[in-house]
């Protein structure tokens, strides 16, 4: 999973830029998280659009792949940034 493989068609504007920092910054809130490394970046590798293959790789490689596995990430995280954005 190399993030440059290839040409990029999609030229990100300054307001995408800053949005999708934004957006990063909020994944510190899953530090939480029994393993917050797996959570985060599985979840955004599921949010860049990847494989499933790959996220389930990411967060729990030793479980069989499902589809339960990617609404477990989606629910924590979720879960995890609406509890700190509150704060």
């Amino acid at each position: 999973m190399k993030p440059f493989d290839g040409q990029s068609k999609y030229s990100p504007q300054r307001n995408d830029v800053d949005r999708a920092l934004g957006v990063l910054e909020w994944m510190r809130w899953c530090n939480g998280a029994r393993l917050p490394e797996r959570l985060r970046k599985a979840a955004i590798a599921l949010a860049r659009g990847g494989d499933q293959e790959i996220v389930h790789r990411l967060y729990c490689p030793t479980r069989k792949a499902n589809r339960q596995n990617l609404g477990e990430i989606k629910t924590r995280t979720i879960g995890f940034i609406q509890t700190g954005l509150p704060n």
